[in-house]
């Protein structure tokens, strides 16, 4: 079915001969991958007691500074096919993204924004990352060899930061699409609202 995908050129599955996840799926593009809304995406899957578990669409990284733009188009085409999100995560606008890339700064790591869609038995779950990568600085005393490895990395770094607008590359976005069996999203539903009211009941009675 995969081979038969715009854009996809050949699919292959590998055995990879282990107890819990015996196969995987290899697979070429013509161009960049899978294009929805322009945005290219790969196509993965995971595979249970050698049946097709999960499908998995992931976009590589995308500017931050126009992520709102590049992401509605794909948020409206899911809620077509799926209805409105089941639960999202706020609104994803310029403001939200830009407190999203000042916490990833503070936190030193990406900062994730999760919706779920559902529709009879199946459910995409869309997880967005959202990041700011730290300007690379000279080590102090570093040798000729360390330069040469640092001046090598700020300069892949700086033709990163020119790759968006405004030189702004170094904030980026990206777009992981999760197709599953809608039990298993209302299970994950589940087990966050439980845990939001076992951490609410906490604090409340240390107050």
């Amino acid at each position: 079915m995969l081979s038969t995908v715009e854009s996809v050129r050949k699919v292959k599955v590998v055995n990879e001969r282990k107890p819990n996840d015996p196969r995987r799926v290899d697979i070429s593009y013509d161009g960049e991958g899978y294009v929805v809304a322009g945005v290219p995406f790969q196509i993965g899957a995971t595979f249970a007691s050698g049946r097709l578990g999960q499908a998995v669409l992931q976009s590589g990284e995308l500017c931050a500074s126009t992520f709102p733009e590049t992401f509605q188009p794909i948020r409206d085409g899911l809620a077509k096919k799926y209805g409105e999100p089941a639960f999202e995560a706020g609104e994803l606008n310029e403001l939200e993204i830009l407190i999203a890339l000042g916490e990833s700064a503070r936190l030193g790591r990406p900062v994730r924004k999760i919706a779920g869609y559902r529709s009879g038995s199946v459910a995409a779950l869309v997880d967005l990352t959202i990041s700011r990568e730290a300007r690379l600085l000279p080590p102090y005393g570093m040798g000729k060899m360390a330069r040469a490895v640092w001046e090598f990395a700020e300069s892949e770094q700086r033709r990163k930061m020119l790759a968006c607008p405004g030189s702004s590359g170094l904030d980026r976005a990206m777009i992981t699409i999760i197709y599953l069996p809608a039990r298993e999203l209302d299970a994950a539903i589940a087990a966050a609202q439980e845990a939001s009211k076992r951490a609410a009941e906490d604090t409340s009675g240390k107050l």
